[in-house]
């Protein structure tokens, strides 16, 4: 009986969190959960008005974003870029884009990063907090270095570890064409 209770528990859980698959272009798709919002420019500032306190730099930062792929999941706002051009980045880019960007962020106490294969992809994470607001930002680059997608993730403090499943869920799922 504890065997199958268990069991449907999993598969309960299992429909539960499966996102819906979106193809951001032709070489790159992601899955995100069903909850997921897809925004438009004034949502989204109306949402980091409520959200953040109308914390000037973030609406600043929203309303000269592209909004092609933005959404909202619980109370993290996510923006993703994707070029529909592929190249050719030079081995070991990603190593030499998180130097750059620590050297950048030294004197910011609440910043890490950190690189991770994920499907054979290679990543970079970033996590740091403006005022009241904390961010993911990843840069995340196929197998050969030819296609890339990066995405912000801006949430209250409180929600981190809502975010960082959320960040989780994303990376894990990026699926290039190659």
């Amino acid at each position: 009986m504890k065997k199958i209770t268990f069991l449907i528990t999993g598969i309960i859980y299992s429909i539960s969190t499966m996102g819906q698959q979106v193809k951001l272009n032709d070489g790159v798709s992601i899955n995100l959960p069903d909850r997921v919002e897809k925004l438009n420019k004034e949502q989204a500032i109306s949402h980091a008005r409520q959200k953040f306190n109308n914390n000037k730099i973030v609406l600043n930062s929203i309303d000269r974003r592209s909004f092609r792929h933005i959404y909202k999941v619980d109370d993290v706002l996510i923006t993703l870029f994707v070029f529909d051009t592929t190249f050719k980045a030079k081995d070991g880019h990603i190593a030499e884009l998180k130097k750059g960007l620590d050297g950048m962020s030294r004197g910011d106490k609440t910043y890490t990063s950190f690189l991770k294969t994920i499907n054979n992809n290679s990543v970079l994470i970033l996590n740091h907090i403006a005022i009241d607001v904390e961010y993911y930002n990843f840069y995340c680059y196929n197998a050969n270095n030819t296609r890339v997608i990066t995405g912000i993730l801006e949430f209250n403090i409180a929600d981190k570890d809502k975010a960082t499943t959320i960040l989780n869920d994303i990376i894990n799922s990026i699926k290039f064409k190659d």
